[in-house]
């Protein structure tokens, strides 16, 4: 998922819109008054940035939970808060190529369509359906070839 980590975070004074991305409104974490949410709206598209302290550090990252939202808008929010912003950059993983996509598909990807049930083997399938990383599915892949 794409994050930054930088020196500091100061609360931006919104609205304020920077290369593209509208930035509506900064929400703080009632419990936790150092965390909280930023609004955001890339291409028509709103989301949220969640902004967190690590230690001597702050974590910016997509908050995933509410929206999950494309790559490509939350790079595009994240560069647009470090250049109107500008704090210190730590770390990024935002600047990799937006738009890798696989050369050809492996074949263990597979459409629902592609499934003919006279051909499915006669033990368990197993099928993971969800927004994880696919940990637990590679897993359960070894334990169970």
């Amino acid at each position: 998922m794409p994050h930054i980590r930088i020196d500091r975070f100061e609360p931006p004074a919104t609205p304020f819109e920077s290369e593209g991305a509208a930035f509506h409104w900064y929400a703080r974490n009632l419990e936790h008054p150092e965390e909280g949410l930023l609004g955001v709206e890339v291409a028509n598209v709103p989301f949220l940035l969640q902004v967190k302290p690590k230690g001597e550090s702050t974590l910016v990252k997509a908050e995933k939970i509410s929206r999950p939202s494309p790559n490509t808008l939350i790079k595009k929010a994240l560069r647009a808060y470090l250049h109107a912003a500008r704090p210190e950059l730590l770390y990024s993983n935002i600047d990799n190529v937006d738009s890798a996509k696989l050369k050809a598909p492996l074949p263990s990807l597979r459409e629902i369509a592609d499934f003919d049930p006279d051909e499915l083997p006669d033990k368990p399938l197993w099928i993971e359906v969800g927004f994880g990383s696919g940990r637990h599915l590679l897993h359960q892949a070894q334990a169970h070839p």
